[in-house]
């Protein structure tokens, strides 16, 4: 599976997705909630590059027409640096290290690469992903 380009954001916004919950309402109004599973779906991730040369544009860019496919692709450790572990006790529940066991994530597009030129030579890319689980039979 192919990743995301090891470029770091300087924004960044993470949804953390949706349990797979079911609402029922009875004709007098009683409510019933069904779980159909025990797993988040739905994540979506936001990213900014700003101020990025043309070379890490055309990575993005490439990245983008090469992953069109419905294979999806994962993300990269460098998309969640900057959660650093020095504030945590212990480094294994730091966020950084919550958000790479997110092993059973694909990533897809939700839409191309929004690109605006700030000057020459110089762009600020707009990414949105959305993560759905990985089906394994």
């Amino acid at each position: 599976m192919a990743a995301f380009p090891e470029l770091r954001p300087t924004q960044r916004s993470l949804s953390m997705g949706q349990a797979p919950i079911k609402e029922y309402r009875a004709l007098n109004g009683a409510i019933v909630r069904r779980n159909f599973g025990n797993q988040r779906f739905g994540y979506q991730l936001s990213l900014a590059f700003e101020n990025i040369n043309e070379q890490a544009l055309s990575i993005i860019w490439d990245h983008y027409h090469d992953n069109q496919s419905m294979k999806g692709f994962s993300i990269p450790d460098a998309i969640f640096s900057g959660y650093g572990a020095k504030y945590a006790a212990d480094t294994s529940q730091s966020f950084i290290s919550r958000a790479n066991r997110m092993g059973s994530i694909i990533w897809y597009y939700a839409e191309p690469p929004q690109i605006e030129s700030v000057s020459t030579s110089y762009s600020t890319v707009q990414v949105s992903l959305i993560g759905e689980l990985r089906y394994t039979p």
